[in-house]
């Protein structure tokens, strides 16, 4: 009786044990997946900007002269 028990409460510790497991992987890829939207984002805005200013410099320049 004892044994079966325990057991039973092994299979179930198992069973929540590998629910979290999976998870913490779906955290981890999300999270990875989040992180990499927001440096893609962040870097494209970053390169707009760059070549916004650098259009605007060109632009000046040739005013200029």
């Amino acid at each position: 009786m004892d044994d079966q028990v325990h057991s039973q409460t092994l299979s179930l510790h198992l069973i929540t044990n590998m629910q979290w497991r999976v998870t913490w992987t779906h955290f981890i890829v999300f999270k990875m997946f989040i992180d990499l939207k927001l440096w893609l984002y962040v870097m494209r805005m970053f390169l707009v900007n760059k070549y916004y200013d650098y259009k605007v410099v060109i632009n000046y320049k040739r005013k200029c002269s």
